[in-house]
């Protein structure tokens, strides 16, 4: 008889706090909890905030527990100085290659904010996880509401 499968990572996505002041800051945070005895490595996914939202252009605050390497570049904000430069918002959060022992859980948090400050609800749908020997796990989705 062939040895039971190891139980697969969970991932989940949340902002924190999931209501916020028009024009604030808000965390979108990852959690990946290993349910399994033996380790994960290739920890790898992409996520693209929903169209509103952009990393912070200062103070970008990033937590990566996960090892590997965390990819949240700030957004750029407009630049007057001729010749005048747009605003280029930064939307992509990415890790690739985390490790995360048997288990245990790791986390990564990218600070964000609204592009325009009004009041609105912003969904970040699911994303999936890849790890090296372990199945491909989508997150949940994720909402902010800015009032």
């Amino acid at each position: 008889m062939p040895p039971a499968p190891f139980a697969a990572p969970t991932f989940t996505k949340e902002f924190s706090p999931n209501t916020a002041t028009t024009g604030g800051t808000v965390a979108v945070i990852f959690t990946i909890t290993n349910n399994a005895p033996v380790p994960l490595s290739g920890l790898n996914f992409v996520d693209a905030l929903p169209g509103g939202l952009r990393i912070t252009e200062v103070k970008v605050v990033t937590l990566n527990t996960c090892g590997g390497t965390l990819t949240a570049n700030p957004s750029i904000p407009f630049n007057p100085v001729p010749p005048p430069q747009p605003a280029i918002p930064s939307t992509t959060i990415a890790l690739q290659g985390g490790t995360l022992a048997p288990n245990s859980s790791c986390v990564v948090s990218v600070s964000v904010e609204q592009i325009n400050p009004v009041m609105a609800t912003y969904i970040n749908p699911p994303v999936t996880l890849f790890s090296s020997g372990a199945p491909p796990v989508p997150s949940n989705q994720a909402t902010v509401t800015f009032i």
